[in-house]
This record gives structure tokens, C-alpha cells and sequence, in this order.
């Protein structure tokens, strides 16, 4: 169903912030992943005390509850489509993986082991049709922006009346995915982030503090500096035994650093050796690295055709993609880096021509391609809006939403808060989105 042009999916609301705004400290400093998100964008509500109004992005009702079905229905199609990812192994050389990580992935899928969260990224057009870019299963962050700050965010900038938070109730269903896990109260994880960064801290951290309102004992590192092993399984600093592990690092640049040889066993170990050990069960699982790789939006597409959210995707280039556009996208890309976006152009000689009109550089430039269907992100005021939807467990968790200039968000994207009016009831949905100054630039680089 389509939006009416009174009701568009997405437009930009202005405000006038509250005349205190210098001085309000919008979250609580003693809270340990506080402390961190803190130390990365400062205190302030806006970076510019001079600043006096803001705006937020508001989503049509209509289209968030639309969200809500689409995330976890897509969730199940994902796991589908790595289900048969696992079955043909013709389909394996495509995602770049060493030969050796696919008889451990499809043990680790037949097992059962459990993801705890992901993200789903969303372009919305403006009729209201919602189409799926691709699922980030493998440990995506995020998380405390759309389960704390933005709900804070706009309670502190005098919008709190504007809706509900979209992130409620984001932290409990957090707790419950870690107690489907069945860990007993008293188990040790070891939370492994990728460097000492403020965003990679105040996440893990974030995280953690799931985990142990369960009564689990959590352990951070963001190096395996002082790991051994015993046996033949890491062994942390203090002696204790590695047996469960949540990490941030991607499943592509361990297997990468890999590369499918011997795991040590003994002596100074590799974060890789820490983390693929046979010994240890690793968050998210081990199969949502196939599930996490663009590799498998080809498959989506195949086995779901008719899927109004799920973009056509194809391992080589059609007429159709050609005649329409298209994204280029490398297997083990992120942050979009080294992805392009083509449309066709007509030349003097009549005749519709391959155009690149947005490109960015990376380190994935020997990576494979897939090239998906167009669905070029919504530009409003300036800005490209991407929806950015959390899975939990196997249930929709909540929204924020991202803009940037160009068309391919990338690590300088603006991070975004996301507000919603009842989960369950009619009603508006808004997105906060603070910018020209604002708390968007203390949201850059998240």
C-alpha cells in the first residue's frame, strides 16, 4: 500500500531547542557504555552552543509498521537462503571463504547455534515501497544508538511528546536473546572487540550489560595479547578458560587472516586462533558469516522473486540491470566501500549507455561483484535517508535511521536517531535528525 502525497514515508520536521540545551547532560555519565559513547562525541546535546533549532526526520505510520513485518519476515528468508548456501557447494567459491570454513559453518547452522542480533538496511521510495539493500547478521553495531541515545536524544531536545522511542524495549529483548542461548548463570564470555576505539567500546559494552543482568560474567579484550592455551583452548590473562566468545571483529577479516591452514593450538595465539578455535562458541554463529555476505543476496533474489522487499540480485550483469541500473557491490564489502552505483545514460549516438554516478574507493577491489537491482536512497532537504532495522533473537528490536550527501553511506555517514508512536497502535512514526551543527555531527563515524 502506497503513502498519500498529505502523508509521505519520510520528511524532515524542524524544532526550536529548549533554551537550557547547553547545559543539560542527556545521559548518565556513571553507566560504564555511557562513559565510552561519551568520550567518542562529548556531553553536549548539540556541538554547536550557539544552535538553537534542529530537525528530525518524520516516517509515515503506515510504512513503520510495515517494518515491523518486513524485518523478521526477512530474517527467516536469510536464514533460508543459508540454509541453501550450505547444501550447494557450487555456490561456495563466490564468497571468498577459505575451503576449510564451510564443514564448520554447516555444523554450526545443523547445531542450532543462535544469532543475538543484526541489522537490516532499508532504502524507502516515495511511494512507500520498502526494499532490503542487504542484512548485516554478523555482529552489526548500532545498537546503543537506537536502544539509548536517540530515545534521550529527543526527551533532552524538548520532543519527547513526538512519538516513542523506536528503540524501546530494545535492552530486555537483548536479555532475552542471550537467555535462549541457555548459558548457566555463573558461564564466562569473553567480549572481543576490533581495537580500542570509543565506538567499539561503548557497543561491546553496551552488549555486556545484557549478558550480565543474567548473571554471566563478562570479560572485555580488545587485543589477545596474554592469551595462551591449555589443552589446546585459549586461555585469557587471568586463567580462564575461553570458552564462549561475542565479538565485533568480521567473520571476513578472520578468515581472511586464517586462510583455512592449522588454528595454533599452544603458544602466542592470533585473535583468529582465539576466535575459530574448535573449542570455543562463538556470537554471533559462525554460519551468519555466509548469511552476512553479499554473496548471498543472488541467492535471496532466486529463491524469493516475488518478494516485494527483496532486490533482484545477480552474479553477473543482465540486459535487465544494464537497460535500468544497477549496484555494484563486492562479496566482503562494508561501510560501502568500493560499491558503484550505474545508470543508464543515452549518448549522442541514441543509444542507452553504462554510467557511474556514485563510486567509492576501498579495500575490497579484488573482492567479487554482485550487482543488485536500483533502489537508490530517498533525498530529502539534501540528504540521502537510509532505515536502518534491528533483529534480535528472530523479532524486530527497533529502527534509527542514517543520511548522508551521497547516495552510498559510508564511514563518514551521519548517524541518526529514529522515534516511533505505539508498537502496536495507529499512529505516526518520527525519526530524529539533528544536523546543520547538531547531535548528527556527534553521531559521525558510528
Amino acid at each position: 500500500m502506497s503513502d498519500s502525497p498529505l502523508h509521505p514515508p519520510l520528511a524532515i520536521v524542524g524544532f526550536d531547542l529548549p533554551a537550557n540545551h547547553r547545559t543539560i547532560h542527556w545521559l548518565d555519565p556513571t553507566i560504564p557504555h555511557v562513559q565510552a559513547f561519551q568520550a567518542a562525541y562529548g556531553w553536549n546535546l548539540v556541538t554547536n552552543p550557539e544552535q538553537t533549532t534542529s530537525y528530525y526526520i518524520s516516517i509515515a505510520a503506515r510504512t513503520y509498521a510495515a517494518l515491523q513485518q518486513a524485518t523478521p519476515k526477512l530474517h527467516r528468508q536469510f536464514v533460508e537462503a543459508t540454509r541453501y548456501v550450505l547444501k550447494h557447494p557450487e555456490l561456495w567459491p563466490s564468497y571468498g571463504f577459505p575451503e576449510a570454513f564451510w564443514p564448520r559453518a554447516i555444523e554450526s547452522f545443523e547445531r542450532g547455534d543462535k544469532p543475538v542480533s543484526g541489522r537490516m538496511d532499508f532504502s524507502i521510495s516515495d511511494d512507500g515501497s520498502i526494499k532490503c539493500f542487504e542484512y548485516n547478521a554478523d555482529s552489526a553495531s548500532c545498537l546503543l544508538e537506537c536502544g539509548i541515545s536517540q530515545g534521550a536524544w529527543m526527551t533532552a531536545a524538548g520532543q519527547g511528546d513526538s512519538g516513542v522511542d523506536a528503540g524501546v524495549g530494545l535492552f530486555e529483548m537483548m536479555v532475552h536473546a542471550w537467555k535462549r542461548l541457555g548459558l548457566p548463570s555463573g558461564s564466562a564470555v569473553h567480549f572481543l572487540h576490533d581495537g580500542e576505539t570509543d565506538e567499539e567500546k561503548y557497543h561491546t559494552l553496551y552488549m555486556m550489560s545484557a549478558a550480565q543482568t543474567l548473571g554471566i560474567v563478562c570479560k572485555r579484550y580488545a587485543t589477545v595479547e596474554g592469551f595462551t592455551f591449555k589443552s589446546g583452548s585459549p586461555v585469557d590473562p587471568d586463567g580462564v578458560s575461553v570458552t564462549h566468545v561475542w565479538k565485533t571483529w568480521a567473520y571476513a577479516t578472520l578468515l581472511d587472516r586464517w586462510q583455512g591452514g592449522a588454528l595454533r593450538v599452544d603458544g602466542t595465539p592470533g585473535v583468529h586462533d582465539v576466535i575459530l578455535n574448535e573449542n570455543v562458541r562463538v556470537f554471533e554463529p559462525l554460519w551468519t558469516a555466509v548469511t552476512g555476505n553479499k554473496a548471498i543476496l543472488p541467492v535471496l533474489s532466486q529463491l524469493y522473486p516475488d518478494d516485494p522487499h527483496v532486490l533482484f540480485t545477480s552474479p553477473s550483469l543482465t540486459p535487465a540491470l544494464l537497460k535500468d541500473g544497477f549496484a555494484a557491490k563486492p562479496t566482503q564489502g562494508r561501510c560501502g566501500e568500493n560499491v558503484s552505483i550505474h545508470r543508464p545514460q543515452v549518448g549522442s549516438d541514441g543509444h542507452s549507455h553504462d554510467a557511474v554516478t556514485a563510486e567509492l574507493k576501498g579495500r575490497f577491489g579484488n573482492n567479487e561483484l554482485v550487482y543488485q537491482e536500483l533502489a537508490v536512497l530517498p533525498r530529502i532537504n539534501g540528504l540521502c535517508v537510509q532505515i536502518n532495522s534491528f533483529v534480535v533473537g528472530e523479532s524486530f528490536a527497533g529502527l534509527v535511521t542514517r543520511v548522508d550527501e551521497s547516495t552510498i553511506m559510508n564511514v563518514e555517514r551521519v548517524h541518526v536517531a529514529a522515534r516511533g508512536r505505539g508498537w502496536q497502535r495507529r499512529g505516526a512514526a518520527h525519526c530524529c535528525v539533528c544536523y546543520g551543527g547538531s547531535v548528527a555531527l556527534m553521531y559521525a563515524h558510528v
